[in-house]
């Protein structure tokens, strides 16, 4: 099996770039990864960018989204590629990018150092960390290095149903007491599937509560099937 593996990882990644227009002027990420043809090619999900990734990035670059980045300590979960973490960083006060796939977090070094590589660049470079969700060990030694955060982002990151509650217990030690702390969660109602149960057990047993958000306030071509979700601590 793990020959196999190796062998699908053998076609290469494609070039995709993302254009963002924004206040500090055009921001281009460009990244070696998986195209959306591969989304289900084992183990490949950490090595592209998801559809939920873009549209995160629109409201972040919103008024109300920039108010929760800007000056703030982020955490991207489940970052894969990091694309929303690296638009953040721009307004941030310092980004970290984790994930738990270690070829994804090695791929995501690169793409890091590419985007991040000029002099202009550099000083917005965000880290990356391995985070493995619901294990304690990790969850503190993440803590102890750069939290607790003002802000969560995380983007197509709730597909498998055993990970919804690690995800949650991750989210509430992480996560700053501030009333104003948030973890902004956007994920395509496909991947969201049958977790939905799930997902509000969770949210109950780690007193999160969440805000819905209607994505056609701020996303260019929206897309119904797309859940975004603003979640805080119970205070």
């Amino acid at each position: 099996m793990e020959g196999e593996v190796g062998d699908l990882f053998c076609q290469g990644y494609d070039r995709i770039s993302f254009p963002f227009d924004t206040e500090v002027g055009q921001l281009v990420f460009t990244f070696s990864c998986f195209s959306r043809d591969n989304q289900h090619t084992f183990h490949a999900e950490g090595r592209m960018i998801w559809p939920a990734a873009e549209i995160l990035c629109h409201f972040l670059l919103r008024d109300a989204g920039r108010r929760m980045i800007k000056g703030k300590s982020i955490l991207e979960v489940g970052a894969g590629q990091g694309l929303c973490g690296m638009l953040a960083s721009y307004w941030a006060k310092s980004v970290i990018l984790s994930d738990y796939d270690d070829p994804s977090l090695e791929l995501l070094e690169t793409n890091v150092e590419e985007n991040f590589s000029s002099d202009e660049s550099r000083s917005h470079r965000p880290q990356c960390q391995k985070l493995i969700w619901g294990n304690s060990i990790s969850m503190e030694e993440i803590k102890q290095l750069h939290g607790p955060f003002d802000t969560i982002i995380g983007s197509d990151i709730i597909y498998y149903k055993a990970a919804v509650k690690p995800l949650l217990q991750t989210i509430r030690l992480l996560l700053s007491d501030d009333p104003d702390a948030v973890f902004i969660l956007c994920n395509q109602a496909g991947r969201f599937g049958n977790n939905e149960d799930e997902f509000l057990e969770g949210l109950e047993e780690n007193h999160l509560i969440k805000e819905d958000i209607d994505i056609c306030s701020f996303d260019k071509e929206p897309n119904q099937k797309t859940h975004f979700f603003l979640i805080r601590k119970r205070q």
